[in-house]
């Protein structure tokens, strides 16, 4: 029951949608074709607002909690990352462009573990204002990419290319934001206060 309690707190119930869109942005990914891939980026723009919205909600409305906490950042990485996995399996990244998909995907897994161990002993890694801007441009890059091959004038190309110069910049603030976090984290780790 109370199990049950938590996850009916608006903030969760966002976040658990969040993670629940993921395997129809994965389908509509699969399908093509310009309306499939307008599914496609519609649910991953509300699961991008989902991700604004929850947190704000909890603050907001004092409805902060464990499972939240817990769950919030999943949703977070698994829809990144299983977007950036798809793009790369339809084509839509590939070649040198797997270069900053990597980067993000090994920043996302990275970032995790040090939170993983850290929650372990009692310390947070607060999020940064570069890692907002993180997610911003890496949410923007994968709307761009996931649209790229939906006929809009003569336009298809250009959302392409847009799409790859975000992803770029989406990977060096990955980067950058990542070394920070990991300093950190580490800093905490090596703390004589941790034991």
């Amino acid at each position: 029951m109370a199990v049950i309690n938590h996850i009916i707190l608006i903030p969760n119930a966002l976040t658990l949608f969040r993670i629940l869109s993921i395997p129809a942005i994965v389908i509509c990914l699969y399908v093509r074709g310009s309306f499939a891939s307008w599914c496609a980026a519609i649910l991953f723009m509300l699961s991008c607002l989902t991700d604004f919205l929850d947190g704000f909600i909890a603050r907001r409305w004092g409805q902060v909690s464990k499972l939240g906490k817990l769950l919030d950042p999943i949703a977070d990485k698994l829809l990144v990352v299983t977007t950036i996995l798809m793009l790369v399996e339809i084509g839509k990244i590939h070649g040198l462009e797997l270069i900053p998909a990597i980067v993000i995907v090994m920043r996302e897994i990275l970032i995790s573990g040090v939170r993983e161990y850290l929650a372990t002993v009692d310390k947070e890694l607060p999020v940064s204002k570069l890692s907002k801007c993180k997610t911003l441009v890496q949410m923007v890059s994968m709307i761009l990419l996931i649209l790229a091959d939906v006929p809009l004038g003569s336009c298809v190309h250009e959302i392409h290319q847009l799409g790859i110069i975000s992803l770029w910049c989406a990977a060096l603030i990955t980067a950058v934001s990542g070394v920070g976090h990991l300093t950190a984290g580490l800093s905490c780790i090596f703390s004589k206060k941790v034991k």
